[in-house]
């Protein structure tokens, strides 16, 4: 089940850093909402530990398979 699910959360984890990514484009954030530019970062980091962390355990389970 883990396994099958993997995809779905990978997928919804990128979508949301691309997301970020749009909203970190606009350099005029960093002036306008500098609070919310370094959240933005903050998640961005976060997003990407989970992401590695998902893609490890998808490569793991996919190999125990």
């Amino acid at each position: 089940r883990e396994l099958d699910g993997l995809p779905a959360l990978i997928a919804a984890l990128e979508a949301e850093q691309q997301a970020i990514a749009e909203q970190l484009a606009d350099g005029s954030l960093y002036t306008r909402d500098a609070a919310r530019a370094a959240e933005l970062n903050a998640r961005n980091a976060q997003i990407e530990q989970e992401l590695m962390n998902a893609l490890e355990r998808w490569e793991a389970l996919g190999s125990a398979a």
